[in-house]
């Protein structure tokens, strides 16, 4: 994969799930090729994971928002707010 193992002081923010925990925390559903179809003609833009934080009611603890705060990531530190 590109970009990999990624350099220090470079921060990891994508969130990993191990396998047996995201089949016990997830309910997939499988979806026919025209039911994609019909989703992406509806939902054409994604909405990126760091916009979800508020409506996805995520607590971030404190410490986390002065870490985001102090490295600069201030999008980060106002949605988490």
């Amino acid at each position: 994969m590109p970009g990999m193992p990624i350099p220090r002081p470079r921060r990891f923010t994508e969130m990993m799930v191990y396998t047996q925990t995201h089949r016990a925390l997830i309910d997939v559903v499988t979806l026919m090729d025209t039911q994609t179809a019909q989703l992406a003609k509806t939902n054409r833009i994604p909405v990126p994971f760091r916009q979800q934080i508020k409506n996805w009611k995520i607590t971030v603890p404190a410490d986390t928002r002065n870490e985001f705060k102090q490295r600069g990531e201030t999008e980060l530190y106002k949605l988490s707010a």
